[in-house]
């Protein structure tokens, strides 16, 4: 259940301009031996490391490692054909754990391809992770991959195939730098400049109720460019969140966005980490996919840790806490605001 459609052979490498905290994961993996999964499961692993030990278990051609880090109800989805969706189809081949198994013996003795991840975004017990797969029989055939996993105690529950598009594709301007700009207007509360970076028929989703959907629930009251401008004109006059891009990173139109958000004049220790997809098109906005949102808290340390729920709330997943307090990053605001319903 790699990141992109079982074939040939993946190794995973890092690129020069990973970060940080894929590096240490990196290290990680060193450290333990990818053909043991019960060595790796004492480890205690974040899903960073879950997703790059999958990749290598897979690689080597270890089956039981691979298998350990797949949960027995995992389920992998094909790339969606609903331009509105994030969500495919259930892979007919390598759809559950059985059929992984299957799949992998027979296709394990072919020439495999190698699988670089370049880049991963979290959120909660969501990954988002880009890379270049490549036959090493033919370095001009490599394909660029946007790969969603949730990962709850050190295994993969679900694997979403959001997109694949080759690598040797023509490369226009960066859609990344159409959400800097949205970034830089919401901090500089500029509401024209933020407004025109949408497209006036642009759509917006938030996480889905259902664990196994990525992000398919439009928010009631921000459906159409006039609830845009209302919502956002009234967000702009109080004081908006000041947005930090930790990871921004794109595959063909679409954009993946971790940030975090400070400033909340009633609760100063807080930090609030999100994840978004964009797709950009024309230099504009056209969907915007919500993923999740974890409430961190900054203690005297100055280490930031996840939060529990504040009493009253519930978590929007396991591993994941609803902020109680109406923030709108970019695009969506928190759904336990009452303009998001």
């Amino acid at each position: 259940m790699s990141g992109l459609v079982p074939g040939p052979r993946l190794r995973v490498m890092t690129l020069a301009s990973a970060s940080s905290r894929f590096a240490c994961a990196m290290l990680a993996l060193v450290l333990v031996p990818a053909s043991s999964g019960a060595a790796f499961a004492q480890t205690a692993p974040t899903p960073e490391q879950v997703v790059l030990a999958h990749a290598e278990a897979w690689s080597n051609g270890d089956l039981p490692g691979l298998l350990a880090l797949v949960a027995d109800d995992a389920r992998s989805y094909e790339r969606p054909t609903d331009p509105y969706k994030l969500t495919g189809e259930l892979s007919d081949t390598i759809g559950s754990k059985d059929q992984l198994a299957a799949y992998f013996r027979a296709i394990s003795a072919k020439p495999m391809a190698r699988e670089t991840v370049a880049e991963m975004a979290a959120v909660g017990d969501v990954i988002i992770a880009a890379g270049v797969s490549t036959d090493p029989q033919d370095d001009a055939s490599g394909m660029r991959f946007l790969t969603g996993y949730r990962v709850r105690d050190g295994q993969i529950h679900d694997l979403w195939h959001i997109a694949w598009i080759p690598a040797q594709a023509p490369v226009g301007p960066d859609p990344a730098e159409v959400i800097r700009q949205l970034i830089a207007a919401n901090n500089a509360r500029d509401t024209d400049r933020f407004l025109v970076l949408f497209s006036p028929d642009a759509k917006h989703f938030r996480y889905s109720d259902d664990p196994r959907k990525l992000a398919d629930t439009p928010p009631e009251m921000l459906g159409d460019a006039a609830s845009r401008e209302t919502l956002f004109r009234h967000y702009f006059a109080g004081a908006p969140a000041q947005v930090e891009a930790i990871k921004l990173f794109s595959v063909g139109d679409l954009v993946v966005e971790q940030s975090h958000l400070t400033g909340f004049s009633d609760a100063p220790e807080r930090t609030v980490n999100r994840a978004f997809i964009y797709r950009v098109r024309d230099g504009r906005v056209t969907e915007q996919w919500l993923l999740g949102e974890d409430i961190l808290e900054t203690p005297a340390s100055g280490a930031m840790r996840p939060s529990l729920p504040a009493p009253g709330l519930r978590a929007a997943r396991p591993g994941m806490a609803r902020s109680g307090m109406p923030i709108i990053t970019p695009g969506v605001p928190s759904c336990e605001s009452r303009s998001c319903r």
